[in-house]
């Protein structure tokens, strides 16, 4: 793997509403940070006697890598540097400003937020406790090297500046700090992201590659619901499906592990059929609505799986049990929507739902697959 310099390229990501004077981009709609509420503080989830559970999560993301659709090249590559959760995307939007600008990079967040960068709040940790000087925040986007070479003829020194800059492309994801917390009131996982930081490759002296690092930590706009891509403001969007491990949580409120609050929410659900919406996982968005006996029964069901002999092309047919239980769950898939605000130089996220993943067996206790068991979307019951 190849060194990356630190440079123009963490500056990018202003997550923040600071409008820019000199930016010709204008629109008759209302902003992003002005149409949208931001979701509840810490300290309100605290207070609110509905959230009975919440805790803290890092989870890397990647807004630009698909694990089915990306080349074999970067997934080789992401795998390598430790990324391997599953990671889907969905553009939802990519909207050109300049069109007689590079074609590199166009379509990468990364490339958005180098060219912001003037406009950017950088922090030492995800607290966002501590600041980055100006002088830090300038190592940062860049370094200079001086090298030294001999005119073969006149035999003098040269003298030669060379500015290094950062490959957008060389940020493969982001590391983001979430709180992840449930609505007993909603029979609801949330989440709430409170920090982002790019991740970049981190090397000794001696070019040993140390592992993976965050370039800066930075705020983002957490939002209830997604901005309207429709607006003309809000340049690029994608949404993105991430599985992460329910391991290492950091339980900020409630005593419970989050199988026990898996296993409350499992049994709201079911005593709920008939108001909840819970949508098959035929489709990421989670558009096929369960019925009310469907909900009833996840907790245990068995399915019939058809596969076929790779040796003999003989159909194989395998019976199956899908046990659901808060010890079953150890990956969760959530969904988010990025937005980048061009106008307001921002970047928002929106949760959107969520998918509790299970291994499956068969009756034999052979394992089959993992996969998620049901899709649960915000503020959809009742649809």
């Amino acid at each position: 793997m190849r060194k990356m310099n630190l440079c123009l390229i963490g500056l990018s990501f202003i997550v923040f509403s600071c409008n820019n004077a000199s930016d010709k981009q204008s629109s008759t709609t209302t902003t992003t940070a002005d149409a949208q509420l931001a979701s509840p503080s810490l300290e309100d989830l605290q207070n609110d006697d509905d959230i009975i559970w919440i805790a803290e999560k890092y989870i890397d993301c990647s807004p630009n890598f698909d694990s089915y659709t990306s080349s074999a090249e970067q997934k080789k590559q992401l795998a390598e540097i430790g990324f391997t959760e599953k990671n889907t995307i969905k553009i939802l939007k990519y909207l050109v400003q300049d069109k007689e600008a590079p074609a590199y990079g166009r379509h990468l967040l990364t490339q958005k937020m180098i060219q912001s960068r003037d406009a950017i709040d950088c922090y030492q940790d995800a607290a966002l406790s501590s600041l980055l000087s100006p002088k830090e925040k300038a190592k940062l986007m860049g370094h200079i090297d001086t090298i030294i070479t001999l005119d073969p003829k006149t035999k003098q020194e040269l003298i030669q500046v060379v500015v290094h800059s950062t490959n957008p492309e060389d940020i493969l994801y982001f590391k983001v700090k979430h709180l992840l917390y449930y609505s007993k009131k909603e029979m609801m996982f949330k989440m709430k992201a409170l920090a982002i930081a790019p991740m970049i490759m981190d090397y000794n002296d001696d070019l040993q590659y140390l592992g993976m690092k965050a370039m800066f930590w930075t705020s983002v706009d957490d939002l209830i619901q997604s901005p309207d891509i429709n607006n003309i403001d809000n340049s690029w969007a994608t949404r993105v499906y991430h599985n992460f491990s329910v391991e290492n949580l950091k339980v900020l409120k409630g005593t419970q592990e989050i199988a026990e609050i898996l296993d409350i929410m499992i049994e709201d659900l079911s005593n709920n059929a008939e108001d909840v919406y819970l949508a098959h996982t035929f489709d990421a968005d989670g558009r096929q609505k369960m019925n009310p006996a469907e909900i009833r029964s996840i907790q245990s069901s068995i399915d019939t799986i058809i596969t076929f002999d790779p040796s003999t092309f003989r159909e194989v047919i395998q019976v199956v049990n899908n046990e659901f239980n808060g010890t079953n769950v150890k990956q969760i898939r959530l969904m988010q929507d990025w937005v980048w605000n061009h106008k307001n130089k921002s970047l928002s996220i929106s949760y959107l739902g969520f998918k509790p993943i299970i291994n499956r067996y068969t009756t034999a206790g052979k394992f089959i697959n993992s996969g998620p068991v049901f899709t649960r979307r915000v503020a959809w019951d009742g649809k």
